[in-house]
């Protein structure tokens, strides 16, 4: 596994816009034997770091302090998507814990071929295993499915020592036909002309 590093700065008060403007992302760490710290880190580092995925494993170096962490909610400007905040969770290698790992589709153009359109309704599913063994993704292959076919999350292939949380009948994707499509599009162009649409929250 490759080791990520990240140096941190103790943040005591400050404004967040100002802690922004020196290139700096404000931040907090909590979680496994410590106490909650409100922290700083830089920028362009983060932009890498994340690069290596929303479940990487960090080494967070604060003063002579020195966590082992995972991204635990990114917060990001509704307008522009920078970064405004991040939560860093600090975890216990030895200790299983519970994720979210992003499903990844391949083979969608094979679908597209024999004419049916895959519909991709469950972007994530949540598994518990130790933090070494936590998938940056998962690959979920269609390309062998046909109109009626679906995969549920019970279907998926995980890893030996990764378990799943998730509902195994919650459907993960599904292939239709065309006109199937476009039914299920259309209410959607009438509420756009008709009463506005109702904003529902998502589960927790």
């Amino acid at each position: 596994m490759t080791e990520i590093k990240l140096e941190a700065s103790a943040r005591e008060g400050g404004k967040p816009n100002l802690i922004r403007r020196q290139g700096r992302v404000p931040a907090v760490v909590y979680g496994h034997r410590r106490d909650s710290q409100a922290i700083s880190v830089d920028e362009a580092a983060l932009h890498q770091i994340l690069g290596y995925g929303s479940n990487a494993l960090i080494k967070l170096t604060t003063g002579n302090a020195e966590d082992t962490v995972m991204v635990k909610e990114i917060q990001r400007d509704p307008v522009r998507g920078g970064i405004l905040h991040i939560d860093f969770l600090s975890v216990a290698l030895d200790e299983v814990l519970t994720a979210r790992v992003p499903l990844i589709l391949i083979g969608e153009e094979d679908v597209s071929e024999t004419g049916g359109i895959v519909q991709h309704q469950l972007r994530e599913v949540e598994v518990e295993c130790l933090p070494t063994d936590v998938p940056g993704h998962l690959n979920v292959n269609v390309s062998d499915l046909r109109v009626g076919d679906h995969i549920s999350a019970g279907d998926l292939t995980l890893p030996v020592k990764v378990t799943l949380i998730t509902d195994p009948d919650e459907i993960v994707v599904t292939v239709v036909a065309p006109r199937v499509a476009e039914v299920e599009e259309a209410p959607e162009e009438e509420e756009e002309v008709g009463e506005a649409p109702t904003t529902v929250e998502p589960p927790k």
